[in-house]
């Protein structure tokens, strides 16, 4: 799950992968080990986040409001669908 908060406001993005509690590490915010899976995880979660953070940064350069649920829907609309 991606969490986008913007002013206090939250909007959530799920990836639609499952991982076991002992295997995930809060503060990375990312798979533990080097298995294959812990592997897929990890870079679809920081291809998630680089293609976020340059949505934010368009949303700047264009001087829109950004919202939460703005960001999140400019999310929905640019991502891989089938990947969600």
């Amino acid at each position: 799950m991606i969490r986008i908060t913007v002013g206090g406001q939250r909007a959530e993005l799920s990836l639609k992968r499952k991982v076991e509690a002992d295997r995930w590490d809060p503060r990375a915010n990312r798979v533990k080990g080097s298995k294959e899976d812990a592997r897929e995880i990890n870079a679809l979660i920081e291809n998630y986040l680089v293609k976020l953070n340059r949505i934010h940064r368009t949303l700047l350069e264009d001087a829109e409001t950004i919202s939460a649920e703005g960001s999140k829907n400019c999310a929905l609309a640019i991502l891989n669908p089938r990947d969600l």
